[in-house]
């Protein structure tokens, strides 16, 4: 019975040899599919962050009420911010939901076609506090301020747009399975 355990013993090592273990791992058969890494951040970012900023930035504002008494067309221009904000808001949520549908490629057209918007969308708010009637030192911080956030905005925009445009994970979640379906 000890010769029989030591065969075993003799086998079992051999199959165990150094030479056969890689000391590195073999990373080519990593799978970079599914929603997951950055794509799952951005993902969280829409669904999650942007509406809880949005609701902690909504609530600490100043009432435009009292604002419209002083400055009239700085409270148009606060509406037409809100809205704006309402509306990349909503189109954040929803190219993130769209985002959770994998296997089509609609939903990075879509998420594209909104990270276009938010870029154009922010630089033309920075536009529109040059016609605030604020006193000239708030009004020149203010346009500040929107000229610096725009630019920040957009520069993060392009970024996320190379990354759908160019990211082996959004190609094999979104675009893999559909080739696959229409070749020969």
């Amino acid at each position: 019975m000890n010769d029989k355990d030591d065969h075993d013993s003799a086998r079992i090592a051999e199959s165990y040899s150094p030479g056969l273990i890689s000391s590195e791992p073999d990373f080519t058969t990593v799978q970079v599919n599914g929603v997951g890494g950055w794509l799952l951040f951005f993902v969280i970012g829409q669904l999650a962050l942007r509406p809880l900023l949005f609701l902690i930035s909504f609530f600490k504002g100043a009432s435009t009420a009292v604002i419209a008494e002083r400055f009239p067309a700085t409270a148009t221009i606060i509406k037409i911010e809100t809205g704006i904000e309402i509306a990349l808001l909503i189109g954040g949520i929803l190219a993130g939901c769209a985002l959770l549908k994998t296997g089509v490629s609609w939903p990075v057209l879509l998420t594209k076609a909104y990270l276009v918007a938010n870029a154009l969308l922010n630089l033309t708010l920075a536009a529109l506090y040059f016609g605030t009637d604020l006193p000239d030192t708030t009004r020149v911080s203010l346009i500040a301020r929107g000229i610096v956030s725009g630019v920040l905005v957009s520069i993060v925009c392009f970024l996320w747009f190379l990354y759908f445009t160019k990211s082996k994970r959004v190609q094999a979640t979104y675009f893999e399975k559909r080739a696959a379906e229409t070749r020969p």
